[in-house]
């Protein structure tokens, strides 16, 4: 398992590195620990697992470098039993001196000193430089004794502070490192502290109790359960499982797991391979059996066996299960899955969320690479069919003659080459489920009749048969086309569209959340098993590229950087398509690049003039307006020029009636120019 990446945020370096040192003493190389602080000042954005430190007040003067939705967590401290010892050992009603390098840290000690108890004692917060009763005649020090005022009488060092244990708890529990030898540690840590949350103890001692409770909870249940330990030693067995094997269950208790079911005929069992639904008959009887490991703390600790009697109709419907599985007809993302703080994408998935509960069809817009099936498998995977198929289907990806055998399903003979027997088509093997239609607008006139009968009708005809099939599925479509357009020039069925139209869903491109690309570039470097900071000029630069490939690109961009990656990341590790973006913030002379600086600024102010700043115009007008001002451009040539003003970030081109429109860019450079009155 790879480390995981802690970064420490302090006020003064000492202190951070006190933290990274306790940290190291106690869990050893399990975690890669930096250091950061006010003191030495930070210069890239930190990406990290997780992101700690023991003052909220610090904590906030780094959020501004901190990726979205980095993990933060404000540790509690506490002192060992020694330094306890001698705090209350310290007579009552004293005034205490707590002398510490850094104010803050003297106020934090002093409030955790009240909070384990020591109300026997009036303690006063100080650091050098700061003004204090020099009648107070004991001090109490984090090993700072040479900070300790020349008035001072006695000095009781207490040590540093000391993490507490249910810090240590959360921290191995928000990187998901909880395992036996971690337990154990917090566990010896605890009898070396004087821990800020008995509840912790508590909770432990419960264990024990909770364990009973679940035993006489599984007796009740009307499956036969097995289940057995690290050594395939049999450790329960219910009292369904001892009717079906017609044996006691303290008989059973302690033998071997892999020979009771070989003694019993039972083949599949007794490898203890992982298995799930499968019919097996035993003793004239049919069950569903299924075989699952049990792991904690990453190791596995043994496994259940649990057996269910089985109808006919039950068996049907298990296998056409099984075959759904091996097709790997499942969704695997959720809106976990889906990054981004940005206002409009968070309330796109707070949308989709509520739609998911519903069962109409849905259709997502949205450039491509924006994360449409993203979206798709998340709604399924919260919906009431989450159990159930999700079945993915690109209309662009098949020819016409293949798209109706595919989505409908044919019976034997229907065409030449037709299997014997037919086959199911997707809408039958997603039955109870969600199929997600993409690329819906290049589906084919002729096969939208038949699949606007699957929406009205909830039933499919294989091709080559007769008999109507129901299926009971939900539709998400999606499309970076205009589906209104294609209905007005007849290209799709004005029916069909408002049919799958009925919940809509319209992602943003990756330009218009530029927010987001530090948390993604984060998420995309992860996922490769890369973890390190990404230096500012180079953020800077994915920040302002347009990305008119959306996310798919920044994925292009970053594999890029990742073949290239040689320990840390330099700008020259850019592919050379984002580099030139840079020049776009130059006057004139920076559009040389381009071609011509005043056939561009002349292209650009004909889009502002046509509404494009806004609104958006189509290039057929801006070919009009163009040729009005004199300029003597064919369709083709504005269509390049078009293609290169996109492919420098000045100009924002959309699909169907959305048009061509300036990028902020774009009317910064406009703004730029009429100021120093370059524009002609």
């Amino acid at each position: 398992m790879t480390q995981s990446r802690i970064v420490v945020l302090s006020r003064t370096e000492g202190s951070g590195q006190r933290l990274k040192k306790q940290l190291e003493r106690l869990f050893g190389n399990i975690f890669d620990v930096d250091c950061y602080s006010l003191e030495k000042g930070l210069d890239s954005f930190i990406v990290a697992d997780l992101v700690i430190s023991n003052s909220y007040q610090v904590t906030g003067e780094f959020v501004k470098y901190l990726a979205p939705g980095t993990d933060i967590y404000v540790v509690r401290s506490t002192l060992s039993r020694e330094a306890w010892e001698k705090i209350i050992n310290i007579p009552a009603r004293s005034r205490i001196l707590v002398v510490a390098s850094d104010y803050d840290e003297s106020v934090m000690t002093v409030a955790m000193l009240y909070e384990l108890g020591a109300r026997h004692l009036e303690l006063v917060s100080y650091a050098p430089d700061k003004p204090f009763d020099e009648n107070i005649r004991i001090a109490v020090t984090l090993n700072e004794n040479g900070l300790v005022p020349a008035s001072i009488t006695q000095v009781v060092n207490i040590g540093e502070r000391v993490l507490d244990s249910y810090a240590l708890y959360d921290v191995l529990g928000k990187l998901g490192r909880i395992n036996k030898d971690t337990v154990q540690v917090i566990i010896n840590h605890m009898g070396e502290i004087i821990p800020r949350s008995p509840g912790l103890l508590s909770m432990l001692n419960n264990i024990v109790e909770t364990k009973h409770h679940l035993e006489y909870l599984v007796d009740l249940i009307d499956e036969g359960i097995v289940a057995y330990n690290a050594e395939n030693r049999i450790i329960f067995f219910n009292k369904w499982a001892a009717v079906l094997f017609n044996i006691h269950g303290w008989e059973v208790i302690g033998r071997d797991v892999g020979e009771f079911f070989n003694q019993k005929g039972l083949e599949a069992l007794k490898g203890l391979v992982e298995i799930r639904d499968e019919l097996i008959t035993f003793d004239g009887n049919l069950y569903v059996v299924s075989l699952s490991w049990l792991s904690a703390f990453e190791e596995r600790i043994g496994g259940v066996v649990t057996f269910k009697e089985c109808t006919e109709i039950q068996r049907l419907e298990l296998k056409f299960r099984q075959t759904v599985r091996r097709k790997g007809y499942v969704a695997r993302y959720t809106f976990d899955d889906i990054i981004g703080v940005n206002d409009r994408i968070m309330e796109i998935k707070k949308l989709a969320s509520r739609f998911a509960k519903a069962d109409p069809s849905i259709l997502i817009l949205g450039e491509s690479g924006t994360g449409k099936e993203l979206f798709a498998q998340a709604i399924h995977n919260v919906s009431g069919r989450k159990d159930k198929p999700f079945v993915a289907f690109n209309c662009a990806a098949v020819t016409e003659s293949l798209i109706e055998s595919e989505l409908f399903g044919y019976e034997e003979g229907a065409f030449t080459g037709a299997r014997k027997g037919g086959k199911p088509g997707l809408f039958e093997l997603a039955h109870r489920g969600t199929v997600f239609l993409d690329e819906i607008g290049d589906i084919p006139v002729t096969v939208q009749a038949r699949l606007l009968r699957v929406l009205q009708e909830k039933e499919v005809i294989r091709v080559g048969g007769t008999d109507v099939i129901p299926v009971d599925i939900r539709i998400i479509a999606a499309t970076n086309q205009d589906l209104w357009d294609m209905v007005q020039e007849c290209k799709f069925r004005r029916d069909l569209y408002y049919r799958i139209n009925v919940l809509c869903l319209h992602l943003p491109t990756l330009a218009e959340r530029a927010e987001d690309i530090p948390a993604l570039v984060s998420h995309i470097l992860e996922k490769r098993g890369i973890r390190k900071d990404i230096p500012k000029d180079m953020m800077r630069i994915l920040l302002e590229y347009n990305w008119p490939g959306n996310i798919r690109e920044l994925e292009n961009c970053l594999e890029h950087v990742i073949n290239v990656y040689s320990g840390s990341f330099k700008l020259s590790d850019l592919p050379a398509w984002i580099l030139p973006q840079q020049q776009i913030d130059k006057q004139l002379g920076g559009l040389d690049w381009l071609g011509d600086p005043d056939e561009v600024i002349r292209i650009l102010l004909a889009l502002k003039r046509g509404r494009g700043d806004h609104a958006g115009i189509g290039r057929r007008n801006l070919y009009a307006i163009l040729h009005a001002c004199g300029e003597d451009f064919t369709e083709h040539e504005l269509r390049c020029r078009m293609k290169v003003l996109e492919n420098a970030g000045l100009v924002i081109v959309r699909q169907g009636r959305a048009g061509t429109r300036l990028s902020p860019k774009a009317e910064k450079l406009l703004i730029s120019l009429t100021e120093t009155g370059e524009t002609r």
